[in-house]
């Protein structure tokens, strides 16, 4: 495990960028792009604004900021492992004068993708650039930590690095990111994914190319 070491485990240091104003550049930058690609593609798979959200590594709010107006009042949840991104993404919503569509429940800390007991029945879940850093079993965790949550047509969306079986290395052409078999940042095969989740009792499709400005693919798991 110590090769999944990452920056986002060190919450001093993340604290630190928060209070300097740095939050959005701590989880992959390119904040107006990704909020808006994320939704966008959300609304294409037929997410309406009275449906319950949950954005699992939400950061400081990058999906928040653009799903939070997008949604009727307190239907956008999000997880992070990081308090302080968390109060950030508090912050950003606010900032944006949407703070009365959420509530003290929107933002959860967890180290192990759990929601909170108050979360209600979610139909649509999205992961963006999470697994691209983890190892495959933690996908594994997710989805068995999510379903006390989800009911019958949940979609949970989740975003990957793919490459060849067998590959220890990969440089994605587009955005230039390279990806190892066995650490940060991992590629998996669709094969791979897609049997870890039906393990856990989920149905899974593979949808791939989604338009991610570093290569990242998309996964879909249905309860």
């Amino acid at each position: 495990m110590s090769t999944f070491v990452r920056p986002y485990d060190d919450e001093s240091s993340i604290r630190a960028r928060v209070e300097t104003g740095q939050h959005r550049d701590v989880i992959g930058g390119l904040w107006d792009e990704m909020g808006a690609l994320q939704l966008d593609f959300l609304v294409s798979r037929g997410l309406q604004p009275e449906h319950f959200l949950l954005d699992v590594g939400c950061g400081a709010g990058r999906l928040a900021v653009k799903a939070v107006p997008y949604l009727a009042h307190h239907r956008y949840y999000g997880l992070d492992i990081s308090a302080s991104l968390l109060q950030a993404a508090r912050g950003e919503i606010e900032a944006a004068g949407f703070g009365e569509r959420i509530g003290g429940t929107t933002f959860h800390a967890t180290p192990d993708f759990r929601p909170h007991g108050e979360m209600p029945a979610l139909d649509y879940v999205i992961a963006q650039s999470v697994f691209t850093h983890l190892p495959l079993e933690s996908l594994g965790v997710a989805l068995d930590a999510l379903r006390g949550h989800t009911k019958r047509g949940t979609r949970f969306y989740a975003t990957f690095f793919i490459a060849p079986a067998g590959t220890p290395s990969l440089q994605h052409k587009r955005g230039g990111v390279t990806t190892y078999a066995d650490r940060n940042p991992i590629h998996f095969t669709v094969e791979e994914i897609l049997g870890m989740a039906r393990q856990r009792g989920w149905k899974a499709n593979w949808i791939g190319e989604w338009k991610h400005p570093r290569d990242q693919q998309m996964a879909e798991f249905v309860v």
